[in-house]
């Protein structure tokens, strides 16, 4: 990124899911895909809170920072492999602490 610019933002969790999800640095594992779509970080939180099958998502972080709509996998699955510096996050609803590794 360039100097001075965050590498990643994190996902700001917008009313009424103020304080009902966590956002993590690093990614779901592939597979467990729900759906795969572009869309703003508000709208991809609101997707998976009225989604009765998703469990969070993942997405590159620069191209949110940069485009504003950025491609998410939507996953069934919530296991978060944490890898800082990656460029990658993930959005579990809830705070499951036990789901991140």
């Amino acid at each position: 990124p360039p100097p001075g610019l965050p590498c990643a933002l994190p996902l700001p969790a917008p009313p009424p899911f103020a304080g009902c999800g966590r956002v993590h640095e690093g990614f779901i594992p592939q597979g467990g895909d729900e759906m795969v779509a572009e869309m703003t970080l508000d709208q991809a939180v609101e997707y998976c809170h009225a989604s009765p099958t998703c469990l969070g998502f993942t997405y590159r972080a620069s191209a949110a920072l940069f485009e504003g709509k950025v491609k998410v996998w939507f996953k069934t699955i919530k296991r978060v492999k944490v890898k800082p510096g990656c460029g990658w996050f993930a959005y579990l609803p809830g705070f499951p602490a036990d789901e991140v590794a």
